[in-house]
């Protein structure tokens, strides 16, 4: 993963296990359902990055799931400024969808 990068680009799934011999179980089933994955910083945002980065991967083909997602994302400004949070903290994340 490049330095300073919180998602990786797409790899394919045998970069993520280290060269075996016999591969395990583990990596067969895996391999069977996904083609490929990417690595993400692990700075305890880390799941949620994940999840967040699969689900936006997933509606780019999809326009009106795109509009959904971005239209929530909007929304979503609106609740953390009414619970107190500063939008400056949040407001250039919601730009890069308008």
């Amino acid at each position: 993963m490049d330095v300073g990068s919180l998602v990786s680009r797409r790899e394919n799934i045998s970069a993520l296990f280290p060269a075996e011999t016999t591969p395990s179980a583990k990596y067969k089933d895996l391999s069977s359902q996904f083609p490929a994955g990417r690595k993400v910083c692990g700075d305890g945002n880390c799941f949620y990055r994940a999840v967040c980065f699969a689900h936006l991967e997933s509606v780019l083909h999809h326009p009106r799931a795109l509009q959904s997602f971005k239209d929530k994302i909007i929304q979503s400004g609106k609740v953390l400024t009414s619970a107190g949070f500063d939008e400056s903290s949040f407001s250039h994340h919601q730009d890069t969808v308008k």
